[in-house]
């Protein structure tokens, strides 16, 4: 008998599983590097987290690109550390529910109230006897709900890429919007210091240099708000990088050229949506979880309580000792369970109904964003191949004209102006197509078709001030 009992409980033992979630972690972050191409990191001790901090600081010491900036991010960002914990406590609870609960011991001591009679004494040891039978549907059940973590983990991953990777580009062309406005600012400087030396000279109006004077005053109003959204702009980046300190002081790279001319089938990325992202996934298995969760209700319905056996032994005061069974089991008279099962039902419902609605979600955000993403695309393009060139051929005409004396210089720094303006909104064009496109990839699920290489180069800056003018490519540095 203690033989089959020693046996038994070897067997219900040797299915227990880990709580080390290092497993769980991995297999929820493959599809994340497989998608983004990029490492992923859950430091849980001081060694790991030095290791993540010095190869992010690896990464920093060089120029970021959107890349490394999103690999810094899966590297230090302390809001997905958190949020990683739930592989945690949820893998604790799937090996919680891979145990028998223990045995209980009961002890009592009675002393009778003769005197010259012993104490009765009793012990029990109680053991509840649904809880082994009970034990393979309660570990599927923890099985569905740390798989459904596993896909929220992923997901929550390739969200912070696809943000990280939107910040950055907002970030530079925040900046960069910043420094053509600089440059408009040194124009009408100019234009201001020409319109007094005139004023002086008697050869201009006073109107004339005062509408010269607020000219000035208003781009420098509007260089002061951009700097303030591009300070913005770059502290929420460094937000999500997890950074401070002494790591503040990284730089970005040169600004990529736009986008490429992927041809996109909406329906073909209404699919590959539906098919690859992951909450789409964790929905589909919270409809599962509460099936098992269902299931194992059902199957202790008439025993909430359980069914407890065991072995008691009495010593009665004569000194006769008694041995026998016991069982406990909770009567389903008052609560037969009934509540608690339709409070399961209208979950599963529940959930069946938030995955349609999901799926219509996606399926309408992949429209959406592929429609603005070509949109913006295309108008990057458009500035890049039109815009941009057609002012350039303006100021090009006009410098002629101002050198054979049909022009004057407020003409000239007007249609300077006019050209950094457009510079201006190509890049914002430029920011508009990619924060689209990142948006766009993690709509389907963190993967992008494969696509062309991009045609051009991104908006660049030009260095010349308004007493010259080179000729340059458009679109390129000048």
């Amino acid at each position: 008998m203690r033989l089959a009992l020693s046996i038994g409980l070897a067997l219900l033992t040797a299915g227990c599983a880990t709580t080390n979630p290092q497993g769980s972690f991995e297999a929820a972050s493959q599809p994340v590097s497989e998608r983004s191409g990029l490492a992923t990191a859950w430091p849980r001790s001081p060694a790991d987290s030095e290791l993540a901090l010095a190869h992010s600081r690896a990464l920093l010491a060089q120029p970021l690109t959107p890349e490394s900036a999103a690999q810094v991010a899966l590297l230090r960002n302390p809001g997905l550390f958190a949020r990683l914990e739930e592989l945690g406590i949820s893998q604790a609870d799937y090996a919680q529910a891979t145990r028998i609960s223990n045995p209980s011991l009961e002890l009592s001591a009675r002393r009778p109230n003769e005197g010259g009679l012993a104490t009765n004494v009793e012990a029990g040891l109680i053991q509840d006897l649904l809880d082994p039978l009970l034990l393979p549907l309660r570990k599927r059940f923890a099985a569905a709900e740390l798989e459904m973590v596993k896909l929220s983990m992923g997901q929550a991953m390739l969200d912070l890429v696809a943000e990280t990777k939107m910040a950055f580009a907002e970030h530079q062309a925040a900046a960069r919007r910043v420094e053509r406005l600089g440059v408009i600012v040194e124009i009408e400087e100019a234009a201001v210091a020409f319109a007094e030396r005139q004023r002086q000279a008697g050869n201009l109006p006073q109107l004339e240099l005062e509408e010269q004077q607020a000219l000035l005053a208003e781009t420098r109003a509007e260089k002061v708000h951009a700097e303030l959204e591009a300070r913005a702009a770059q502290e929420g980046l460094q937000r999500l990088l997890g950074l401070a300190g002494a790591d503040l002081g990284w730089t970005a790279a040169q600004m990529l050229p736009e986008p490429p001319a992927d041809e996109l089938a909406t329906q073909d990325l209404e699919a590959l949506a539906l098919e690859g992202r992951l909450d789409v996934a964790a929905a589909r298995a919270a409809v599962g979880l509460v099936e098992k969760a269902l299931s194992l209700r059902r199957a202790n319905r008439f025993f909430p309580g359980g069914v407890r056996v065991g072995i008691s032994r009495e010593r009665e005061p004569d000194r006769l000792r008694v041995t026998g069974p016991v069982l406990e089991l909770e009567l389903p008279i008052f609560d037969t369970g009934a509540a608690s099962i339709a409070r399961l039902e209208a979950e599963h419902r529940r959930a069946e109904r938030q995955l349609e609605e999901l799926t219509i979600l996606v399926r309408s955000e992949v429209r959406e964003l592929a429609d603005r993403y070509v949109a913006s695309r295309d108008l990057a393009r458009f500035y890049r191949d039109t815009v941009l060139p057609g002012r350039v051929r303006i100021l090009d005409e006009t410098l002629r004209h101002y050198n054979a004396m049909l022009k004057g210089v407020y003409d000239l720094l007007m249609v300077k102006r006019l050209e950094i303006e457009a510079e201006k909104a190509a890049i914002e064009a430029w920011r508009d197509a990619w924060v689209a496109r990142y948006a766009l990839e993690r709509a389907l699920g963190g993967r992008f078709p494969a696509a062309a290489p991009a045609a051009g180069p991104a908006p660049e800056p030009h260095h010349d001030h308004h007493e010259h003018h080179d000729h340059h490519a458009p679109g390129g540095h000048r």
